[in-house]
């Protein structure tokens, strides 16, 4: 089965060919270019960027697409209309959940989703603007000697790899914000036949079993994928483990408050609150939703 690992070789080997074809300065200005941008976007709009989505982007999405945000459960009377990711987050609270921690969630979650989206962004700009800039002006005025030959193509294919290596680790640090949760806390309820959550599918009679384990078994290859501490994923995992034990673990770069038990305001990273959520939504709610459904 494909892993995180695999990937990871994968970007490994096209970095070093693509790195040795395109030469040591497309590599650089490529490496340059992500690092200014990421800088500049972290700085600038990052926050800006994430509230939007948070507060704007549904309303956004449904002009654009004409979908309707109001949902109807009929056999209670209720109508429900998402007006934005917070207070559809918001809305578990009926459940029986933290509101504090669904905060917290929906704040992650548009971090984790605008980080993801403006690093892919990035990434083709660095790779777009390097090529640009190399052919309008550097080709015409550096030295043969610099951008042809041995040295020069052994540089690219060193610059290369780093490029794409840290563009995959990168990538595995957002998209696992949200695969860790869903691969260790939600997949494994699904699994089960005996859990509540599974009762309470089954219940609702909105899916077969069949199709249901299909879904899981789907949506489990897929996360196992994006999941940089899979089991399937042990290159991958070192490498997360060893910048966490050096302090500088990717998975705290997106870090979202929270309130301690005596008031006082708590950053932790979004992983983690998103596993609380998750586990309080199984372990606690489950049986309140039931109820509030009417199943």
């Amino acid at each position: 089965m494909i892993s995180a690992d695999l990937i990871l070789i994968i970007c490994l080997a096209l970095g070093f060919i693509g790195g040795s074809i395109r030469g040591w300065w497309r590599c650089l200005i490529g490496i340059l270019i992500l690092f200014v941008g990421a800088a500049l976007f972290y700085i600038g709009f990052f926050d800006y960027a994430a509230n939007w989505v948070q507060y704007d982007s549904l309303e956004f999405l449904a002009k654009q697409f004409n979908f309707n945000l109001t949902y109807e459960i009929p056999d209670i009377g209720l109508t429900i209309r998402f007006t934005n990711i917070k207070d559809a987050f918001l809305l578990l609270q009926n459940t029986g959940l933290d509101p504090v921690l669904l905060n917290a969630t929906s704040e992650g979650f548009s971090k984790s989703v605008i980080a993801l989206v403006a690093f892919l962004v990035i990434v083709l700009a660095a790779f777009l603007v390097s090529t640009i800039l190399y052919w309008v002006l550097l080709k015409w005025i550096m030295p043969r000697r610099l951008r042809k030959g041995f040295l020069s193509r052994l540089f690219g294919a060193i610059f290369g790899t780093i490029e794409m290596g840290a563009i995959c680790v990168i990538f595995f640090q957002f998209a696992g914000n949200l695969a860790i949760p869903l691969e260790t806390v939600v997949i494994p309820e699904l699994k089960d036949t005996n859990s509540e959550l599974y009762k309470l599918i089954m219940n609702l009679d909105v899916i077969a079993a069949s199709d249901l384990d299909s879904y899981v078994n789907m949506a489990q290859n897929i996360l196992a994928v994006i999941n940089p501490l899979s089991e399937s994923s042990r290159y991958v995992s070192m490498i997360f483990n060893y910048l966490g034990n050096i302090g500088l673990s990717p998975f705290n770069i997106i870090s979202v408050d929270v309130i301690d038990e005596t008031g006082a305001k708590v950053a932790i990273p979004f992983k983690d609150a998103f596993t609380d959520m998750l586990n309080n939504f199984i372990d606690v709610s489950v049986g309140k939703l039931n109820t509030l459904l009417g199943a």
